[in-house]
C-alpha cells in the first residue's frame, strides 16, 4: 500500500509541474505576442467559450455536455454568434455556423484559408517533404497533385 501511495504522489507531482509549466509558458507567450503586436494592426479573435484547459482546450466541455457535437456547437453559436473560436486540444479552431458566413469563408476568401499550417520536421519526414495532397501548401505543386 505504501508503494502505491508513493507512486501516486510522484505521478501527481509530475502532472502538477507539467500543468504549472504549461501555464507559465502560455503567459510568457501572450506577453511576447502583446509586445510584438503592440505597434501592429491587431485583429481581434472571435468570441470563445470560457474555461479552456491547457492540454484539453474546450474538449472537456464538449464531452461533458451530454449533447451531440453539432447540437453543442449550435448552442454555442446562439450564445456567442455565427463565428466561434474554439480550442481542440492545443490547436485553435474556427467554427463558422451560419450559411452566409460559410459562403464568405469558402468562396470569397478561399485563398486565405486554402493554405495548410506550417509543417513540422516529422510531417516533412513522413510525407516526402510535405508533397502529398493533405500537407502541400496552396500553389503550383498543390494544383499539380490535384
Amino acid at each position: 500500500m505504501e508503494e502505491w501511495s508513493i507512486w501516486t504522489l510522484v505521478l501527481l507531482g509530475i502532472l502538477g509541474w507539467v500543468l504549472i509549466w504549461q501555464f507559465v509558458h502560455q503567459n510568457m507567450e501572450r506577453k511576447k505576442r502583446k509586445k510584438r503586436s503592440s505597434g501592429l494592426l491587431h485583429i481581434p479573435t472571435p468570441p470563445s467559450p470560457p474555461g479552456s484547459l491547457p492540454f484539453l482546450g474546450h474538449l472537456h466541455k464538449l464531452l461533458m455536455s451530454r449533447q451531440l457535437p453539432h447540437r453543442w456547437f449550435d448552442d454555442m453559436s446562439t450564445r456567442y454568434g455565427p463565428i466561434l473560436s474554439y480550442q481542440m486540444g492545443s490547436v485553435p479552431t474556427l467554427v463558422v455556423s451560419s450559411p452566409e458566413m460559410a459562403a464568405q469563408v469558402l468562396h470569397t476568401h478561399d485563398l486565405v484559408f486554402a493554405s495548410r499550417s506550417p509543417s513540422s520536421l516529422a510531417a516533412a519526414r513522413f510525407t516526402y517533404n510535405c508533397s502529398g495532397l493533405a500537407r502541400t501548401p496552396y500553389g503550383p505543386l498543390w494544383r499539380k497533385v490535384m
